[in-house]
C-alpha cells in the first residue's frame, strides 16, 4: 500500500503501477525466474516412457524457459544462452 499512497496526492497512476512492478519483479524475483528456467533446461529430462508427458510438452517447456531468460536479461545483469550454447 505504501507504494500506491505516495502517488495518491498527485494522482499518478503510472508512477504507482511502475513502483508496484519494480517491487514485485525486483532483482530477486528475476533471479528466481532465471534459476527456475535454468533448472528446467539443464535438469529436467524427457523419457519417452511417460505417455502423459510427450516430447511436445518437453520442448514447449524449454522454449518457455528460454523466453523467461531473455526477458530477465532485459532487467538484470544476465547473459542468456546464445546460438553457440543452445541446442536447436
Amino acid at each position: 500500500m505504501s507504494y500506491i499512497t505516495r502517488h495518491q496526492h498527485s494522482r499518478n497512476g503510472r508512477g504507482a503501477y511502475l513502483d508496484l512492478v519494480l517491487h514485485n519483479m525486483g532483482n530477486s524475483e528475476w533471479e528466481k525466474t532465471i534459476e527456475a528456467a535454468e533448472k528446467a533446461v539443464t535438469i529436467d529430462k524427457w523419457d519417452r516412457k511417460n505417455a502423459r508427458y510427450p516430447l511436445k510438452f518437453h520442448v514447449q517447456k524449454h522454449r518457455e524457459a528460454f523466453h523467461h531468460m531473455m526477458r530477465a536479461a532485459q532487467y538484470i545483469d544476465y547473459v542468456p544462452p546464445n546460438k553457440s550454447t543452445r541446442v536447436h
